[in-house]
């Protein structure tokens, strides 16, 4: 069994039951900006290493932003231009459906035009009850009152005669006998809300109509180590091979253990959904499509000591091989890895002799070659030590600079050649 899987069971025996789940899933669709179900917030820029084209943003591209970030935007649900969620609070969004009913829901759903996907993360229910997560409310005792419209696309308050400010988050309509019916208890909502100040956000939102950067959005941060055994639900294996780059990023820049992340399934690998329904089927089909982190820690004393005596004497005959010219700019230099999965990096970044920047990148410092340079030869001479390991080791990377700092985290910065197999990039095209 994967050192990084648990089987999360459920409290108590009277929970094993194959129409209950133990976990909460919050699952991404394909966001269509021109759409129905528009975000009411909207970032003008994610970030460096993600970006999108068009309209839409892809599920697979927000599943990648949400680990990056290790963020769930809490949001107001919005549908044709209303509020779903009521209250001052806007709230992040879960199902407690078993495993088997949300991949059944979602693939027929999805192909529906829906707005869902297969593509999700899922939390241990209790350790999201700790962080306050709660079931939603389906209707009210208190009949014949008028809900708020929200047509104008504001809030909607109730009295809190009918129920208090801080619980209507956790609203949801429910009117199966009215002409129209109205009936989402199949949705098992569970919901949590952001409680946080807002006034900056509504502000950027008044003025300019999108907020600058995405990490301003408020949301849910799943990085707290008590919310340990977060799983992650993709399509194929390709999927899977750029979230495991993803997280192994957080792990690698020790914002989350490497068992915060216990599991990773592949949907093309899970068996029938009609053989999912027992949690104990539930167990050995997350086992059997765990991908094991393990083998990317705990190297040897060896292989890291031959990778960290590689790169330095590389280092070394470059700088002694290299006439010395005036310097005209200044700043860092590094080596920049493209590839974090390789052994001669996983050797490096246990060694601390790589280190993972801000966006992302895995670094290696060059202390081998004199500082006082002028940046753009060693740019140049990067890029050649670069083009020697992939020939040599085949070890994809390029050079990694920052004018007049040495900082990697700083701006502007300078990069050579782009990955040709590109794990770093998170887009849509």
């Amino acid at each position: 069994m994967s050192t990084l899987f648990k089987p999360h069971r459920p409290m108590t025996s009277n929970n094993i039951r194959f129409d209950l789940s133990d976990r909460l899933i919050h699952f991404f669709w394909n966001v269509n900006l021109e759409g129905n179900t528009a975000p009411a917030i909207q970032p003008e820029h994610f970030a460096f290493n993600s970006a999108v084209e068009g309209t839409t943003w892809p599920a697979l591209f927000l599943l990648r932003c949400a680990v990056r970030s290790h963020r769930l935007w809490a949001t107001w649900s919005v549908r044709s231009g209303v509020r779903t969620v009521y209250g001052p609070h806007p709230a992040v969004c879960f199902s407690e459906m078993p495993l088997a009913a949300f991949l059944e829901t979602s693939i027929a759903r999805e192909r529906l035009g829906q707005a869902i996907s297969s593509y999700a993360l899922s939390f241990p229910k209790s350790a999201m009850y700790t962080q306050g997560a709660l079931p939603v409310i389906y209707g009210l005792s208190q009949k014949g009152g008028s809900l708020p419209p929200g047509s104008d696309g504001g809030a909607r308050i109730m009295p809190s005669s009918v129920l208090p400010l801080r619980e209507q988050y956790r609203y949801v309509t429910y009117n199966p006998s009215g002409a129209k019916k109205v009936d989402w208890t199949h949705e098992r909502e569970w919901r949590w809300a952001y409680t946080g100040d807002l006034s900056a956000i509504e502000g950027e939102m008044a003025e300019y109509g999108v907020v600058s950067n995405a990490s301003d959005i408020p949301g849910f941060d799943f990085a707290d180590a008590n919310l340990r055994g977060i799983g992650i639900v993709v399509k194929t294996d390709e999927d899977a091979r750029k979230l495991r780059y993803d997280v192994l990023s957080l792990v690698d820049r020790g914002l989350v253990a490497r068992s915060h992340f216990d599991h990773l399934l592949v949907l093309d690998r899970l068996p029938k959904t009609q053989s999912l329904y027992s949690p104990e089927a539930v167990n050995e089909a997350i086992h059997n499509a765990t991908l094991d982190f393990s083998d990317f820690f705990d190297l040897s004393r060896e292989e890291v000591d031959a990778a960290v005596a590689d790169l330095s004497q590389r280092a070394k005959a470059l700088e002694k091989a290299t006439a010395s010219t005036s310097a005209r700019e200044q700043g860092g230099c590094w080596l920049w890895f493209h590839d974090n999965t390789s052994p001669y990096v996983r050797a490096l970044v246990q060694a601390g002799r790589v280190q993972v920047n801000y966006e992302g990148r895995y670094v290696a410092s060059l202390n081998e070659i004199d500082a006082n340079r002028d940046l753009r030869m060693r740019e140049e001479m990067v890029t050649k030590l670069s083009a020697d390991l992939k020939r040599e080791r085949g070890v994809p990377g390029s050079y990694f600079s920052v004018l007049n700092s040495t900082n990697p985290d700083r701006v502007p910065f300078y990069i050579g050649d782009e990955p040709e197999d590109d794990l770093y990039h998170n887009t849509d095209y």
